[in-house]
């Protein structure tokens, strides 16, 4: 009996590693801020298909979802969601390395590479 080894990828920026080629590939994009994949309607860009997709929705499904607080709707709950944490102040995503906290995640981790000296 024999056993397939499977090769492990190390991400070249922090010690990330997994067994999925594609994995490492869409990881490293968190690094080096990539965004290979643009809206058609907006100047919206994306690191992976799956976003721009679920983006490029929002330029034809009806928007149903309104802010109570303002005028903005969306076609998703999640970005009506994230939206309203601007509203409440909440901040849910903190800093391992400082005080610092933040209501989104993406700007968090654009946060953390003023700590870890990695270029946004």
């Amino acid at each position: 009996e024999t056993h397939k080894v499977e090769e492990i990828y190390t991400c070249d920026f922090c010690d990330y590693t997994t067994v999925r080629k594609f994995a490492i590939l869409q990881h490293t994009k968190t690094h080096t801020r990539e965004k290979p994949y643009a809206c058609d309607e907006c100047d919206y860009t994306a690191r992976h298909t799956g976003h721009l997709k679920i983006h490029e929705a929002t330029h034809t499904r009806k928007k149903q979802f309104s802010c109570s607080d303002c005028d903005y709707k969306t076609a998703d709950r999640s970005n009506l969601k994230r939206h309203k944490l601007g509203h409440t102040g909440k901040k849910p995503f903190s800093c391992d390395f400082c005080n610092y906290k933040s209501g989104r995640r993406e700007v968090l981790q654009r946060h953390i590479l003023t700590h870890t000296g990695e270029k946004p």
